[in-house]
């Protein structure tokens, strides 16, 4: 039993000791390729935060231009609500008394570019309250013939001119009422707008 030899069984890999020398490594190239592809990385980094930061302006950019329409609506809403009450005020107030005021220029100045126009005599039909003063007018201003007449279907804003080829009419009701109109469909508009800003 002492003379036999243990035998073990060999793992190794065959030829192990004799592994083929491995070329020689171009270091040049390894560090030019590497360059490269750390430049193409960071290249493509720097792109891609671009593309996100120039995204992130935009929607910031978006955000200001909406607030700045709201706070310029805001501001305009403001001085209407506040110039509103005044200018009802003058409107209904003020203006119709304005108005009667300058009837009687109103009629001169109509009265001058007739002269120029049609031929005499010129009928003048008016409300009985608008007689004196518009006899006062005609006979001051050294008028071309004119037949003044009492009207009483004419409301004290109306007055209406008649010569032979035809008539004008001046209604100064009548225009501040269009004027009253106008103003209130822009405030119309103008709740609307707010509606569709809310």
């Amino acid at each position: 039993m002492m003379g036999e030899m243990l035998v073990l069984e060999d793992f190794g890999v065959p030829g192990i000791g004799h592994a083929p020398v491995s070329q020689a490594v171009d270091l040049k190239a390894v560090e030019k390729g590497a360059f490269d592809a750390g430049y193409k990385d960071g290249w493509n980094d720097a792109f891609e935060e671009a593309r996100t930061e120039e995204g992130k302006a935009q929607k910031d950019i978006a955000i200001a231009l909406q607030e700045l329409g709201f706070t310029y609506f805001e501001a305009r809403q403001h001085i209407l609500g506040s110039f509103r009450p005044l200018l009802d005020a003058m409107l209904h107030s003020v203006l119709p008394k304005a108005s009667q005021a300058s009837l009687t220029a109103m009629v001169q100045q109509e009265m001058t570019a007739l002269a120029e126009m049609v031929e005499p005599p010129i009928q003048i039909l008016c409300s009985p309250i608008n007689v004196e003063q518009l006899t006062e007018l005609v006979s001051a201003n050294g008028s071309p013939p004119v037949n003044i007449v009492a009207e009483e279907t004419l409301a004290p804003s109306q007055i209406q001119l008649r010569y032979a080829d035809g008539f004008s009419t001046l209604d100064t009701e009548a225009t501040v009422k269009r004027i009253q109109d106008a103003v209130g469909k822009f405030f119309a508009a103008d709740t609307g707008e707010e509606m569709k800003h809310a």
